[in-house]
C-alpha cells in the first residue's frame, strides 16, 4: 500500500500521506478511504501528502477521485490542502486537480511547505 491515513492534529484533521509510486487504484483506494472516515468522524479538514509522491494521475483518474467525493455526500464545505509533489508530473496533476475541483466549488488548495497548508487549512 502507497498510502497511509490517520485522524491527527488538534483540531484534528484526516491526514492523508502518499508514499512513492501510488497507482491510480491506490489513489481511487486512499480517497474512498478517506472518504468513510470522514463520513464517520464528521471531520471536514483534510491534508493530503504528496510531497513524497513520485508518479502523476490523468486527468480521468482525478475525475474520478471528484466523483467518489460527489458520491460519498461529504459537504461541499470540505477544506482539502495539497502538499506539492517536490517536482514533475505529480505537481502537474495535483494542480489539474486543484483547478478541476475548484472549478466544482469545492476549497481546494496547494501549497509547497505543510506549515502553511495547516495554517490555511485550520484558519
Amino acid at each position: 500500500m502507497s498510502y497511509q491515513i490517520t485522524q491527527t492534529g488538534a483540531p484534528p484533521y484526516i491526514l492523508i500521506q502518499y508514499l512513492g509510486e501510488v497507482t491510480s487504484k491506490d489513489l481511487l483506494d486512499a480517497v474512498a478511504e478517506a472518504a468513510k472516515l470522514s463520513q464517520d468522524s464528521g471531520l471536514l479538514l483534510f491534508l493530503a501528502d504528496c510531497s513524497r509522491m513520485s508518479v502523476g494521475h490523468s486527468e480521468l483518474v482525478l475525475r474520478q477521485v471528484l466523483t467518489i467525493i460527489e458520491q460519498s455526500k461529504i459537504p461541499p464545505a470540505f477544506k482539502e490542502a495539497i502538499l506539492l509533489p517536490k517536482a514533475g508530473t505529480p505537481v502537474e496533476s495535483a494542480s489539474l486537480y486543484e483547478t478541476t475541483a475548484r472549478n466544482r466549488g469545492y476549497n481546494v488548495r496547494l501549497f509547497e511547505n505543510k506549515e502553511d497548508a495547516l495554517k490555511w487549512l485550520l484558519a
